[in-house]
């Protein structure tokens, strides 16, 4: 059920995201969905709940948790809101 929740809010913000499977099957809604080949543990997540949600900044290589479980759109939004104002310094 998070999946295609998640596609719909991705699209709708125009956020990349990269479905990593902890099993190496596919996830609902992501047919691109890639194994986890030791992804989760190099961002410093291995054993985290899933689904999880993280922002990923490829310029600092920085690890931002966003959420673990399924959550709704508005959360997302909200903590994403937070985590980037926090990490930029801007308070707006």
């Amino acid at each position: 059920m998070f999946g295609p929740l998640l596609r719909a809010f991705a699209l709708r913000h125009g956020l990349d995201v990269l479905a990593v499977s902890m099993t190496g099957e596919a996830l609902e809604g992501w047919p691109e969905t890639v194994p986890d080949n030791g992804r989760a543990a190099a961002l410093g997540l291995d054993g985290a709940p899933t689904p999880a949600v993280v922002l990923f900044d490829a310029e600092t290589r920085q690890v931002l948790p966003v959420g673990f479980g399924v959550l709704a759109e508005d959360q997302l939004a909200e903590r994403i809101f937070v985590l980037t104002q926090r990490e930029t310094g801007h308070d707006y």
